[in-house]
């Protein structure tokens, strides 16, 4: 968590870089934002990405978490993938890196709206959405958003275990 900042502004910073992100303001501040990519492209998949903040937030982790970022992760997110998303659907896909919704504007359906109008935006062309959460909480809200449930695992790291769960749209 001592981390936090730092990572967060290497996310921003890789995804101006090599992505896009979406705003919802009210009230003159952030409410809701997503960070999209389109595959090939991911966050901190190339090496200009990673230069722009990662490089230093990884060389801070203990050598266990480096680890698991470098070795473990990876193998455990590409043996699924290949299983649940073909490629013919990876080479026309879009993926929310992230979506967030400061907790005082939750509820209030700004995460639904970008995602609506960027899937208009897109599905012009035949592409597709895809995103992750390590939520369950998070399933059903993105099911109402028109999201399907493709596939899960149990993502294992150093310190706990988590649900990944992959969902498509489109």
């Amino acid at each position: 968590m001592s981390l936090k900042e730092e990572l967060f502004t290497a996310i921003i910073k890789a995804t101006l870089l090599e992505g896009r992100i979406y705003v919802v303001e009210s009230g003159g501040e952030i409410a809701t934002m997503c960070l999209v990519f389109r595959k090939p492209a991911s966050l901190f998949g190339s090496e200009a990405q990673k230069a722009l903040g990662f490089t230093e937030v990884f060389e801070k982790l203990d050598p266990k978490t480096q680890h698991w970022w470098k070795n473990q992760y990876p193998a455990q997110m590409a043996e699924k993938e290949k299983t649940i998303i073909s490629q013919e659907e990876w080479d026309k896909m879009w993926y929310f890196s992230m979506v967030a919704t400061d907790p005082k504007h939750q509820n209030k359906g700004f995460a639904s709206h970008l995602m609506n109008t960027f899937f208009d935006e897109v599905n012009k062309n035949g592409d597709i959405f895809g995103l992750s959460t390590g939520s369950e909480v998070n399933v059903p809200k993105y099911e109402t958003m028109g999201f399907k449930e493709r596939g899960r695992i149990v993502m294992k790291t150093p310190v706990n275990e988590f649900p990944c769960v992959w969902l498509t749209r489109g």
